[in-house]
């Protein structure tokens, strides 16, 4: 009961005009009046969105990229929908309005999945090598070996990560 009063609580504050929300549930045996409005739970939720927010500026980072590099920002799912979090957002990114795109949150994951196999399929086809889709690596890929010197293991990284795939790299090792 309290999980779906928190979703339909979230749902209900989302929306414009809506202040608070009110129920009453059965809680531990007892009936509970309870009421939330939208400054306690923006309140509650602002630590996490700062967190999300902090995640997306190193996921930026690690891509050697900034928000100015990104042309048009699509939230996913219905959290997006939260006035708080569109309104973080376009302070971080520095994005006007119509640069975040939150018509369709729920379907976003399953649309970008779907852009993504057509640019793959796409790249295969397309005769001229162009790759359509980049894949990267997603972690430091190398090799353990012994430091003569030291009688130490040592891990010599041979593609770093966020490196562009396919990749090469040659070593010789004795």
């Amino acid at each position: 009961l309290l999980r779906r009063f928190a979703q339909t609580s979230k749902i209900t504050l989302s929306r414009p005009g809506q202040g608070a929300v009110r129920e009453t549930l059965l809680l531990a045996g007892r009936m509970q009046d309870v009421a939330l409005t939208r400054s306690q739970f923006e309140r509650l939720i602002a630590p996490l969105v700062a967190e999300t927010m902090e995640v997306c500026a190193r996921c930026l980072s690690a891509a050697a990229l900034t928000s100015r590099d990104v042309d048009n920002v699509p939230p996913l799912r219905g959290s997006s929908l939260v006035p708080l979090v569109k309104n973080e957002v376009r302070r971080v990114t520095d994005k006007p309005g119509d640069r975040i795109h939150t018509k369709q949150p729920h379907q976003a994951v399953g649309y970008g999945a779907a852009l993504i196999a057509e640019g793959t399929e796409i790249a295969r086809e397309d005769r001229r090598g162009t790759q359509l889709v980049q894949q990267i690596a997603t972690h430091d890929l190398g090799m353990r070996v012994l430091d003569r010197r030291t009688g130490q293991t040592d891990m010599q990284v041979l593609i770093r990560h966020n490196s562009p795939l396919p990749a090469r790299h040659e070593a010789t090792f004795y």
